[in-house]
């Protein structure tokens, strides 16, 4: 009886109720890194020129990463509090938002 189940719950198909919202976070997700990674490359000698020079280079991308490093944990604590889909569209809002300012400040 027991194989039974087993076997229906394998061949059963499942329904997805909201695959387009899915993929359209899926995509923002991959999206957004992918078009801030070609604005630092854009940038990348003002950047270097602002900093004062060429051996500051690596900080260009490390300081990004050790953020990352830092932050991931607490987004998955505030996750856990709140719910992943609010977490994530709170951080892409707060990321939006930080780029039209940036933007909009003429750097």
């Amino acid at each position: 009886m027991d194989q039974a189940i087993v076997e229906e719950a394998r061949t059963a198909t499942r329904f997805v109720p909201r695959r387009g919202l899915v993929l359209a976070a899926a995509l923002m997700a991959i999206f957004m890194p992918a078009v801030e990674a070609s604005i630092v490359a854009t940038a990348l000698p003002t950047i270097i020129g602002d900093l004062g020079g060429f051996h500051l280079f690596s900080w260009v991308f490390a300081v990004p990463l050790l953020t990352q490093a830092v932050t991931i944990p607490l987004y998955g604590r505030f996750a856990a509090l709140y719910g992943r889909q609010r977490v994530f569209f709170v951080g892409n809002m707060f990321f939006l938002l930080g780029t039209t300012v940036f933007m909009g400040a003429g750097h």
